[in-house]
């Protein structure tokens, strides 16, 4: 049993068991912290690309960032695409075996 579902008692004892929503909520807010932390970076990293203005690039350097950033989305909407792909294959898969319990009059509830 993790240590850190039980509350304290007096004398650092662990105590009973939380409940299941303040571990949620402990687990919700590492979560959060964690993608805060993921925002952030992807921001900085933005913000890097475009702290020069426009204006300093040369019209190759225009050109040069414009073919970067289209690769890029490029790559981008390609594993976007695998991505999509995978999830229908999961979930026809799991269409049909729900299909064939019910075909062979099985209960569908686990």
């Amino acid at each position: 049993m993790d240590m850190r579902d039980r509350a304290p008692l007096a004398g650092g004892r662990p105590g009973p068991r939380r409940p299941m929503a303040e571990r949620f909520t402990d687990r919700a807010r590492q979560v959060i912290r964690q993608l805060i932390r993921m925002l952030a970076a992807l921001a900085a990293r933005l913000e890097a690309t475009f702290t020069r203005p426009l204006c300093e690039l040369s019209d190759q350097g225009l050109k040069d960032k414009l073919r970067e950033l289209n690769e890029r989305e490029a790559l981008v909407s390609y594993e976007r695409r695998i991505l999509h792909a995978r999830i229908d294959v999961l979930s026809l898969e799991l269409v049909n075996r729900l299909r064939r319990r019910h075909d062979g009059g099985e209960n569908l509830r686990p």
